[in-house]
């Protein structure tokens, strides 16, 4: 015949496991509040970041679960490649922020483009920019100054230094 514990002996070890376990999942909870916040993309490293652009990449992390057709609209899913320099791009303004560059700004708008790609957009009371990036990486920046005659130009920089050298040169002045 097999022995059994009396009911409260048991009531009791469970409440001393149950303690055990809330005790080492509080401090669990307050070790991962206490650490830098993570982005895990599926394609690249681990990615920390300061606050000045967290919801820049948050928002770019999301643009990587869109799959065709994501605006009903027969968009294409973003390029991994499109977001890999997108990622580059906010790490270069992140750079430029941490050490006080005059002239740089985070974008106030990101969005994904139907062709695959990922517009950024910045804006002043003078001017407004957005720089594409195409599904294949090319660069296109298209930058309205409704205060001059020839309001509307569109370059091509080689890369995302050149885009954010002439985005700053165009927001300090």
């Amino acid at each position: 015949m097999i022995a059994l514990a009396p009911q409260s002996a048991l009531i009791e070890e469970v409440r001393d496991e149950f303690a055990s376990f809330s005790s080492a999942s509080r401090a669990l909870s307050e070790y991962l509040n206490s650490v830098p916040r993570y982005i895990l993309p599926s394609r690249t490293f681990v990615e920390t970041s300061s606050s000045r652009v967290q919801p820049i990449l948050e928002k770019l992390f999301s643009f990587e679960r869109l799959g065709p057709n994501w605006d009903t609209y027969g968009a294409e899913p973003v390029s991994h490649e499109a977001l890999d320099l997108s990622r580059r791009l906010v790490r270069a303004i992140e750079a430029r922020l941490m050490r006080g560059a005059p002239g740089t700004v985070r974008p106030f708008f990101v969005a994904p483009t139907s062709d695959g790609g990922i517009q950024f957009e910045w804006k002043t009371t003078d001017i407004a920019a957005e720089l594409e990036i195409s599904p294949d990486r090319a660069l296109a920046l298209l930058i309205d100054q409704p205060l001059r005659e020839d309001r509307f130009e569109e370059v091509h920089p080689e890369g995302i230094e050149e885009a954010l050298e002439r985005l700053e040169n165009l927001l300090r002045a």
